[in-house]
């Protein structure tokens, strides 16, 4: 609903006040859906990103379109699907040099889809298990931390799926962004989070803040400031819903790493 609700604002309003407005709305709207989930699960934390980042997309659009959408018109429904597309569904073309033969096309896909497979069918026990700890008075904190992280690691099968789809259907000249390629050869849970799932995030804040901020004028030292602070928000956020704690010292953490970078 976030994409129809956004473009017909656009079209109702000129106003950048009542348009703030209806996405200010519609995001505090989405940002309550996740937290009616059970906490510590994969699927409360993916629930939780895609609330934040999706209507965040959307007002970015109201506020501040992108330069490759038309200016002469208000862009159409087709041209904030695109734009909303690409964000879910990150696809990028791979150089001549670095497309991959068919034979390997073929031996990756096939060990995809039976990882793919695997991950599947192990949710429905993981899921009772970690619902069980997750729903007690007194919560394990340390087998919750390592089944969340399981969990996290079995929840990207349908990832891998779309990336062995792309690789099939364009013969290797298409791929999608490895933001979570192999997790499970993650050699700890600090590259999960760190380096894995970062770069989705930062992909998606750097085309919804720090974008917007370049073209309205501020610097690239205060646009970076501002993705950072928009992180801490959304990682604070993510904290609140998924692991009900933790918020103050994960805004201090993106705060502070801000400030290191920017000094």
């Amino acid at each position: 609903g976030t994409i129809p609700a956004f473009w017909l604002t656009q079209r109702l309003t000129a106003s950048k006040v009542w348009r703030g407005a209806v996405a200010a709305g519609w995001m505090g709207m989405c940002l309550s859906l996740p937290t009616y989930l059970p906490p510590r699960t994969q699927e409360t934390m993916m629930s939780s990103v895609f609330a934040f980042i999706v209507p965040l997309k959307g007002f970015q659009m109201l506020l501040s379109p992108p330069e490759n959408l038309p200016k002469a018109a208000l862009p159409s429904v087709w041209a904030w699907l695109k734009q909303f597309a690409f964000n879910a569904f990150p696809v990028s073309e791979v150089p001549p040099g670095k497309r991959p033969p068919l034979s390997k096309i073929a031996t990756s896909t096939i060990t995809t889809v039976i990882a793919a497979a695997l991950k599947y069918y192990a949710h429905p026990i993981m899921y009772q298990v970690m619902y069980t700890l997750a729903t007690r008075d007194v919560k394990p904190v340390a087998p919750l931390t390592i089944l969340f992280t399981l969990e996290t690691m079995r929840g990207t099968w349908s990832q891998d799926l779309q990336c062995a789809a792309v690789q099939v259907l364009s013969g290797g000249r298409y791929a999608l962004q490895p933001f979570n390629d192999w997790v499970i050869l993650s050699t700890s849970v600090g590259e999960i989070w760190g380096t894995r799932y970062n770069k989705l995030i930062s992909s998606l804040l750097r085309d919804t803040v720090y974008g917007p901020c370049k073209r309205a004028g501020l610097s690239g030292s205060s646009s970076l400031l501002a993705s950072f602070a928009m992180s801490g928000v959304l990682h604070m956020y993510v904290a609140r819903v998924v692991f009900q704690k933790g918020e103050g010292q994960t805004m201090s953490f993106f705060l502070l790493h801000a400030a290191a970078i920017l000094g």
